[in-house]
């Protein structure tokens, strides 16, 4: 069971795009009550998806992998692609850390869902974001036109 401190702790760390992953990973399997994680869940996605990525892969990977008869690494994969294939303009210009996205082990991911948005909504992300973080996302793969 994990404390009252800690989720508002969790859920604090998540508003402010502070989460990282070794929190996340901590509080989670804690959390028993599914209003709460789809809470703690929608906020670290708003704000540091890749910590959600993180997360999800290494929790739901190995039962799609046994499933569907494919390497852990590709259903790392599919889980990432799927995540980063939601996202709207608006949800990658509120990422904290689009420079730690585009060098993470999913940055491919990343950048496959980033250039599936329609060429007005990346010129958008781009005028958004920092020059570092568009150096980043640019050499993690994602066209910025």
């Amino acid at each position: 069971m994990v404390a009252k401190g800690d989720e508002a702790a969790a859920l604090r760390l998540a508003e402010d795009g502070n989460m990282n992953s070794a929190s996340y990973n901590s509080i989670m399997p804690k959390i028993k009550d599914p209003t709460l994680k789809k809470l703690l869940d929608d906020k670290v996605k708003e704000k540091t998806i890749d910590v959600y990525i993180d997360y999800k892969t290494q929790t739901e990977a190995g039962a799609r992998a046994a499933t569907a008869g494919i390497t852990l690494a590709a259903a790392q994969s599919q889980i990432a692609g799927e995540e980063y294939n939601k996202m709207s303009a608006d949800d990658w210009k509120k990422q904290k850390e689009k420079s730690r996205i585009f060098t993470s082990p999913y940055a491919a991911e990343a950048a496959a869902g980033f250039n599936n948005l329609h060429d007005d909504a990346r010129k958008d992300v781009g005028k958004a974001v920092s020059g570092v973080d568009k150096v980043a996302m640019t050499n993690g793969g994602a066209n910025i036109p």
